[in-house]
């Protein structure tokens, strides 16, 4: 990701005078893909994403013939938005060719340029959007009721801010974790949600109510997107903003909360996302009381599981002749767009060769999944 202010940086400028409210401004909108730049260096082509370069690759050499340069989006259908950059970065070290067909996959965005010869793949030109500073969070929120939006970027005072967008639902919390909440939404999703808005959070305090006593009520959830599929999470960054039953006890006017935070936090120590590509060369071990795998190229710790299960952390099942038992999943790396599905398909057979048992599942582990108390944990 490009070195943009953020949203808080955004908003402190407005708050200051630094922007004002009816000054102009441009605003891009983004689809989903990874923000790459193009640039030459001794006549090569050279394409940017994030820390690799590519230099010379084809993909670089066609959208440089066809006078392609400066910031591009590259999106590709061979896998889901969040694992993009990292897929993007393996398929350009293999060095493919113009008849690789995932280069028939890649949609390339451009701000503004368009292309001067026929390219083998989608290419679409954005222009940006001129309005006042003021405008930017009401058309950011009415710009989110479009799913195949990513984020925006906002150029004032030749700094460029990344906004994301701000899309609402209903879900209902069916339990309460040390973790966070536990939400269920109308179409069956469940997923945790450890992020409160400080409206919540000073409601609780003010009615002396506890988190747990919400359990079984209906919350209004802000998320930026949802990713389609059996995910460890389909909803990014979800953060409970409206409580129903809180709002209904009256008082509009709640004082600010400035006190602990109710959840643990659970950041992951490696902001890399945990990928099945990752997983597959991974070699299992076990000691007492833990299986792990680590990464057979960089010897990287990609995963654990340790006896014992906790409501509001992933669990998994585990089978070794009649016997079930329940292990904690843990990984260092951010496990928010994981197929846990595909992921037990590529890693049970290294997991059986190494301890004879079989992996049957990895879920969600809330009050409604606790195991009995004649499964082993």
């Amino acid at each position: 990701m490009m070195n943009y202010e953020r949203k808080h940086a955004w908003q402190e400028k407005l708050r200051t005078g630094q922007i004002h409210s009816a000054q102009q401004v441009k605003m891009w909108v983004l689809p989903h893909g990874v923000i790459c730049e193009m640039v030459q260096v001794g006549g090569l082509p050279i394409l940017r994403n994030g820390k690799y370069d590519s230099m010379n690759t084809v993909l670089a050499r066609l959208l440089a013939d066809a006078g392609i340069m400066g910031t591009v989006i590259l999106y590709s259908t061979a896998t889901i938005p969040q694992n993009l950059s990292r897929w993007l970065t393996h398929w350009l070290s293999n060095d493919p060719s113009e008849d690789d067909p995932w280069l028939r996959s890649m949609t390339v965005t451009t701000m503004g340029q368009r292309p001067t010869k026929p390219l083998p793949f989608q290419v679409n030109v954005i222009e940006p959007a001129i309005l006042e500073a003021g405008e930017v969070f009401e058309a950011i929120k009415h710009r989110s009721r479009d799913v195949s939006i990513s984020q925006f970027l906002i150029e004032a005072n030749d700094v460029t801010y990344r906004l994301e967008p701000v899309r609402r639902m209903d879900a209902r919390i069916v339990d309460c974790t040390e973790f966070g909440y536990v939400l269920r939404t109308q179409g069956n999703h469940t997923f945790l949600a450890s992020m409160l808005s400080r409206r919540v959070q000073g409601q609780l305090a003010h009615y002396k109510v506890s988190p747990a006593d919400l359990v079984g009520t209906d919350v209004k959830v802000e998320y930026t997107m949802f990713t389609e599929g059996n995910r460890l999470c389909n909803f990014k960054s979800p953060v409970v903003y409206r409580s129903k039953a809180l709002d209904a006890l009256g008082d509009q006017n709640v004082p600010t909360y400035d006190g602990p935070y109710p959840f643990k936090s659970q950041a992951s120590a490696n902001r890399a996302l945990l990928t099945v590509t990752r997983c597959k060369r991974a070699a299992i071990t076990r000691t007492d009381g833990e299986i792990y795998g680590k990464d057979t190229e960089s010897d990287a710790k990609l995963f654990s599981f340790r006896r014992g299960v906790k409501p509001g952390l992933y669990a998994a099942t585990f089978e070794k002749g009649d016997d079930v038992e329940f292990w904690q999943f843990d990984s260092d790396f951010a496990v928010d767009a994981i197929d846990p599905d595909a992921l037990v398909s590529v890693i049970t057979d290294q997991i059986f060769y190494a301890t004879g048992m079989s992996l049957l599942e990895i879920f969600l582990m809330y009050d409604a999944r606790v195991p009995s108390q004649s499964v082993k944990t």
